[in-house]
């Protein structure tokens, strides 16, 4: 039989074909467009949080529907229930916000997650898996753009203020948050090696790629950020289907490390890194992990408040109102309880579920670990990054799990009897 994909479990939605009409090729543009813009939140209107890529977004989905009709099957069998997480956790934090907090910003806190989590999935997950590489290609451009950026104003000291170099020399880059860039970095490492073992790159040119973001990782200072990519670096690795081979390979990569250090020392190590992460691991003390004394105040701080909040929540944007400290918590899942209540938190639950379902039904779909496993190690370090982040509705921290969903669920798929067979599972 014919190859079909994953996603499309109404064949109305395959009938398009890649760029087979101009209104095709306007769509697919702009979508590819929307990848590139999204990591760069530099790009965006003064005076309120719309990105370019947003713009992009919202004219992509109108030609979507002008074209052929909003897809009602981007996460196969399991669209109704990451809808019904979106439902459930949106509606939890706009009654909230009526009842207790700001109507008005809770319009807008909802209008930002709608964007991140319905629209930019409706655009960037592609009818086909042709489409999805060059989605992906473009994420990829992007991110070896913030790093070179990164890079380059660094190191010949450019004199670009505070919007891109915090006062304490740490790289915000064209994301504008340190930690955040170092998540949004660790979390397109799995797509990179997916790359070498697809043979899209050679070898010598995905470590490049590697490299380039483990370095203007450690520019940034963050501790999340290095922890996250030596977990999804790790991960990539172990969890596939050839796991000794992939082993013995780690522990090269471990080994020529640590001979490199003994070497030449660290003094090749950027300082801000050697400032915020190696002396912490060095002493033993936490109080050298950057902020991370004062996030586990907020930490204790927002469960204290939570409690006359568990159902309906404070709303949209209250904690740092009510907080003694002026700041949100550093947590996504406090915070969405805080500012949500239970069923927002249970909302938001029922979204991170759906997807990790997704990467074991591609496992047994495609009969590829590495397939599953690409999706399952994005999500796993997209959970972690946001448990140190005071919000996730920023469009750039969903791109790397939506470009993943879109790879792994339109993987072509021969059927013949007694055998699935995919055509391409991902190395």
């Amino acid at each position: 039989m014919s190859s079909t994909n994953y996603s499309e479990v109404n064949r109305e939605f395959a009938k398009k074909i890649s760029g087979s009409t101009k209104m095709d090729k306007l769509e697919l543009f702009l979508a590819v467009t929307t990848a590139f813009l999204a990591p760069i939140n530099a790009a965006r209107l003064n005076g309120i949080y719309i990105t370019f890529a947003d713009i992009s977004a919202l004219l992509c989905l109108v030609i979507i529907f002008a074209n052929h009709g909003i897809p009602r099957h981007i996460f196969g069998a399991l669209t109704k229930v990451y809808f019904l997480g979106i439902f459930v956790f949106c509606g939890s934090i706009l009654l909230s916000s009526i009842v207790n907090g700001d109507g008005v910003r809770g319009l807008i806190g909802v209008a930002q997650y709608i964007l991140a989590y319905i629209i930019f999935p409706l655009v960037l997950i592609r009818r086909t898996h042709k489409e999805a590489w060059i989605i992906a290609f473009a994420f990829l451009a992007a991110m070896m753009v913030i790093c070179l950026h990164g890079i380059i104003i660094i190191t010949f000291d450019m004199d670009v203020g505070t919007r891109f170099i915090s006062y304490s020399g740490r790289l915000r880059g064209l994301v504008e948050r340190e930690n955040e860039l170092g998540g949004l970095l660790a979390m397109s490492v799995p797509l990179v090696i997916v790359l070498i073992r697809t043979k899209w790159f050679p070898f010598y040119f995905g470590w490049f790629i590697l490299l380039s973001i483990l370095y203007t990782i450690m520019l940034t200072g963050s501790n999340t950020g290095m922890a996250c990519f030596v977990i999804a670096f790790i991960g990539a690795l172990l969890f596939s289907d050839n796991l000794l081979l992939n082993a013995i390979y780690l522990s090269s990569v471990a080994t020529i490390l640590v001979l490199v250090v003994a070497i030449f020392g660290t003094a090749f190590l950027p300082d801000i890194f050697e400032d915020r992460v190696l002396t912490a691991f060095r002493t033993g003390d936490i109080e050298h992990l950057g902020t991370l004394s004062g996030r586990l105040e907020l930490v204790a701080e927002s469960i204290h408040l939570a409690e006359p909040y568990l159902f309906i929540g404070m709303g949209f944007d209250q904690l740092r109102e009510l907080s003694v400290h002026g700041a949100p918590v550093h947590n996504v899942f406090l915070l969405v309880l805080n500012e949500g209540g239970v069923f927002a938190l249970f909302g938001f639950l029922i979204i991170l579920i759906a997807i990790f379902t997704q990467a074991s039904l591609v496992v047994l779909h495609t009969r590829s670990w590495n397939a599953g496993a690409f999706l399952m190690v994005t999500v796993i370090v997209f959970t972690i990054v946001i448990s140190g982040l005071p919000h996730v509705y920023a469009r750039f921290l969903v791109l790397p799990w939506i470009v993943a969903v879109g790879l792994t669920t339109t993987i072509p798929i021969f059927r013949k009897p007694n055998t699935i067979r995919s055509r391409n599972a991902l190395g």
